[in-house]
């Protein structure tokens, strides 16, 4: 059983990828698998941990250059998964690389300590929302994202609830957000007024901070401070 088998056992994502008809269509060609990396990336992600110390204890698998869009990503409980197309070419951390892992290694505290995610998130206008409030042709449509599938949905406002929806016919990167109003059930197509974004990404709080914090977050510490000061 390799790190993808035991990831699988955790969050069944790929099951639910398979399972959901957009979600695999939009995946259609993909090679979500082990691959290998270069010497060089090799030392450089042996190396990262000292760079940012903040993925101490995680793991780290390379993936094929088509997994999952390209797209780094997480998976739990605390597998960070690099397609070989986000690899640096030489032996030392870049600072874009930096970046993606201090990012990955957010998602992965977002879930291991998934209170105080909820505690900020609260303070800044954000409520966790049941998946059995979401209509199911909503749902259908959503996009999955193992970095947020533990804590999918999240009202602004208590009242609007964004959601990324696959394109038919599209790829993993053709998504449309909208906006689902928990109060009339209207589905709209921008964000409502009183939301501030949209930054990096609005369609999950998650990845707000996510990218919010990368380029500051290289610790623990730098992470726990950043949290107490929001």
């Amino acid at each position: 059983m390799d790190v993808l088998d035991k990831a699988e056992l955790h969050d069944g994502y790929r099951s639910r990828c398979r399972a959901n008809r957009l979600n695999a269509a939009a995946r259609q060609g993909q090679e979500y698998e082990l691959d290998a990396a270069t010497p060089a990336a090799t030392l450089c992600i042996q190396s990262i941990r000292d760079t940012v110390p903040l993925v101490e204890g995680c793991e780290f698998a390379v993936l094929h250059a088509t997994a999952d869009g390209g797209m780094p990503h997480t998976r739990a409980p605390n597998l960070i998964c690099l397609p070989t197309g986000t690899l640096p070419k030489g032996s030392q951390p870049t600072p874009t690389f930096c970046e993606t892992i201090a990012h990955e290694g957010i998602h992965i505290h977002q879930r291991k300590y998934p209170a105080e995610w909820r505690a900020l998130l609260r303070k800044k206008g954000w409520e966790p929302v049941a998946t059995e409030a979401i209509p199911e042709d909503l749902r259908a449509q959503a996009r999955l994202n193992p970095d947020t599938m533990a804590a999918p949905y999240w009202a602004w406002k208590g009242a609007h609830v964004p959601i990324p929806c696959l394109i038919e016919g599209g790829g993993l990167n053709d998504i449309r957000t909208r906006w689902l109003d928990l109060r009339t059930g209207a589905i709209l197509h921008t964000p409502p007024k009183s939301f501030p974004g949209p930054g990096h990404s609005y369609d999950h709080p998650f990845e707000e901070y996510a990218y919010a914090f990368q380029t500051s977050a290289r610790s623990l510490a730098d992470l726990n401070e950043l949290l107490a000061s929001k």
